[in-house]
Parts: C-alpha cells; sequence; structure tokens
C-alpha cells in the first residue's frame, strides 16, 4: 500500500482509531472508504491486530442489532489468538514457550 492514512496518536490507540473511522465509513456508507481503511489496517497491522479489529467490528455490528431490538449486548470476547491457539501475551507469537493458566475475566464497555 502506498498511501499511508494519517492517524494521530492524540486521537487514542491505532486499533481504535482505525476501527472508529471505519465503523463512521460504514455508517455513511462510504463502502469504498470502509474498505480501504480495512486494507490498510491488514497491511500496516498484520494478522494479530487484523484480527482484532475484525472482532471489534463484529462486536459494534452485534452492539447495534441489540439496540435495535431494545436489548442489552451478549458478551463478547476479543482476543489476538486464533482459535486454539496460544499466544505470548507479550508479543502474540504463537507458541509461548511458558504458559501460565489463569482465570478467564471481562472487561465491560459501553453497549454491553
Amino acid at each position: 500500500m502506498t498511501e499511508r492514512i494519517d492517524i494521530d496518536p492524540a486521537d487514542g490507540p491505532w486499533v481504535n482509531t482505525l476501527v472508529r473511522r471505519i465503523y463512521a465509513a460504514r455508517a455513511a456508507g462510504d463502502t469504498a472508504e470502509a474498505d480501504r481503511l480495512v486494507e490498510y489496517g491488514r497491511a500496516e497491522g498484520g494478522e494479530v491486530l487484523s484480527r482484532i479489529v475484525d472482532q471489534l467490528l463484529d462486536a459494534l455490528d452485534q452492539r447495534d442489532a441489540a439496540g435495535r431490538d431494545g436489548a442489552a449486548m451478549p458478551a463478547y470476547g476479543i482476543s489476538a489468538a486464533a482459535a486454539g491457539v496460544l499466544i505470548c501475551d507479550f508479543c502474540a507469537a504463537p507458541d509461548p514457550v511458558v504458559y501460565y493458566e489463569v482465570a478467564e475475566f471481562s472487561v465491560g464497555g459501553p453497549g454491553g
């Protein structure tokens, strides 16, 4: 990709800014801009960040659907790891050298 997208660090973390811009483009009906931003994210963020962006966008879609139905959004998990794959908590590489099992936890957010 030859064009860099200007993402201002003052807007917040890179992934959050990208997701907000994709979501806004979709809401405005600008599928070309949304697709361009998604491709930019894939090129710049690689597999792990692309997976997180996809999950965040899906969670926003589910939040909106629940809101239209007057329901609360169901719990939704966001993970950098592909299904069934362990990753390093520090670098997100697969097959960490050591694994420490901990209790699952969740973080609540707006709308769910």
